[in-house]
């Protein structure tokens, strides 16, 4: 394969990008795109480096679902949409919610613990934080399950 000279311009700015921190194969493409590289180019760079695994989208899927469970606390809904935003198919999501065992009544007994909901007498506090967990992205049945849990334990 011959290698113009915008397709080696194209794998360095690529590579370049890649280097701060993984990138999916959409992101790689818009960003090459918006450097204004020919469609052609930008796939094949995009196929090369996938071959390389430079790009590899089911381990930035992976990696991405089990961070955020752990250090942000978000539903399956809003990382299934982060994810989806990023060119991540749906068949990757599912296989590595399940597999990381991502569960939102989980997450949400753990935001009542960190937030110390026991403790918390007034009404409005409590309800605030129902609020906190609903712009995490939980249902309101998931919230009241979690809480019914949480207040039996």
């Amino acid at each position: 394969m011959e290698k113009t000279e915008e397709y080696i311009k194209a794998r360095s700015r690529a590579i370049k990008y890649i280097m701060y921190k993984m990138r999916t194969s959409l992101e790689v493409y818009n960003k090459l795109k918006e450097l204004e590289f020919p469609e052609n180019e930008i796939n094949k760079v995009i196929e090369d480096l996938t071959q390389l695994e430079y790009i590899n989208d089911e381990e930035y899927a992976k990696k991405f679902i089990a961070s955020n469970i752990k250090t942000k606390k978000l539903s399956k809904s809003i990382l299934r949409l982060k994810l989806k935003n990023k060119g991540i198919s749906d068949e990757i999501i599912d296989k590595y919610l399940l597999e990381l065992g991502a569960s939102d009544i989980d997450a949400i007994i753990k935001i009542l613990e960190k937030k110390n909901f026991l403790k918390t007498i007034d009404f409005d506090e409590k309800n605030n934080i129902k609020l906190y967990c609903m712009r995490k992205g939980f249902s309101i049945s998931d919230i009241n399950k979690a809480i019914k849990i949480f207040l039996e334990e």
